[in-house]
Formats: structure tokens, sequence, C-alpha cells
């Protein structure tokens, strides 16, 4: 059993190594606190940073008899200045679609869950034409409003696939 009389008569003699110990329990656990609030407000940015910003996509859309480009945002933020660069010529009517069109290469803003089509050819002659091209790359680039950081992501298309599609789609 446990003589109280003499344990507090013990820290009233020493009270000053007890303060010392103390105070080094409270320094330990304000350091922990500290170094854990560092590392939830380094988490809580990354997940902000990456659900507060615009994720475009671009492929191709075939719609009856018709082609079309699609770009879309599947963000949660708008994208600002996108531009769509691709590698290799496309043709389509009278043109091709590499960097000649000027709607491509400057869009002021897509609002998230939103997105734009660009009318390119009728479905026949359009894989006609394109027959050789294979796979479509090429890079999407844009700026997300809240962050200065401007984000450029890869664009693959599989010509052959979509050729495959919209033969289903035209029987």
């Amino acid at each position: 059993m446990v003589d109280w009389c003499n344990l507090i008569n013990w820290f009233n003699s020493n009270e000053g190594f007890m303060m010392a110990i103390l105070t080094f329990a409270i320094f330990i656990v304000t350091t922990g606190q500290f170094f854990l609030a560092r590392y939830s407000n380094k988490l809580a940015r990354e997940t902000v940073t990456k659900t507060l910003r615009p994720y475009i996509t671009v492929d191709l859309y075939p719609e009856n008899k018709l082609i079309h480009l699609r770009v879309k945002n599947t963000g949660s933020a708008p994208a600002i200045d996108t531009s769509i660069l691709f590698d290799k010529e496309v043709h389509i009517r009278n043109s091709t679609l590499k960097n000649e069109i000027p709607s491509l290469n400057k869009i002021p803003i897509i609002l998230a869950g939103e997105g734009i089509t660009f009318f390119l050819d009728e479905r026949a002659p359009f894989m006609l034409k394109n027959k050789g091209v294979g796979i479509l790359t090429g890079k999407v680039s844009y700026k997300g409003p809240f962050f200065p950081e401007s984000y450029e992501e890869s664009i693959r298309i599989d010509m052959a696939l979509y050729s495959e599609a919209i033969n289903i789609l035209a029987k």
C-alpha cells in the first residue's frame, strides 16, 4: 500500500525536479501536436489541389453520320486557356486537324462538367481520308482558376478503334 503522506512530502521537497519533468512532458506533447498539425495541413492542401482542378479529355465522338471532336472538362473547376495540339495530321473536310484550327488553339474557358464539340466531317469520308493515321497523339494544356500551375496531359486516340465503333454504329 502506498503511503500517501510520504509521497506528498517527497513531491513537496523535490518540486523543482517535478516541475522540470512536467515541463518536459508538456514540451513533448506540444511538439507532437505541432508536427501532426503540419502533416494534416499538408494532406489537406494536396487534397484540395487534386480535387479542385480541371481535367480535360479529348476524344472523337460519332453521331449519326457525322464525326465530332469532343473536348470535355471532367474536373471540378473551370479550365482556362485550353490549347490542343496534335502530333499527326488528320484530314477533315477541306483542311487538316493538326494545329491549323484556330478554335482549338486557345479555348478561353470550359466550365466544370461541360464540354465543347467540334464538327469534323461526315463519317465515311473522314474514315477514308484517315485510314493510315493509326494512333493520333497530342497534348492538351490548360490552367486552373485557383492555383497558378498549368496542366499538360497527353492525348491518345486509336483511330482503328474508332473505325470499328463507327462501322458498328453504321449497321
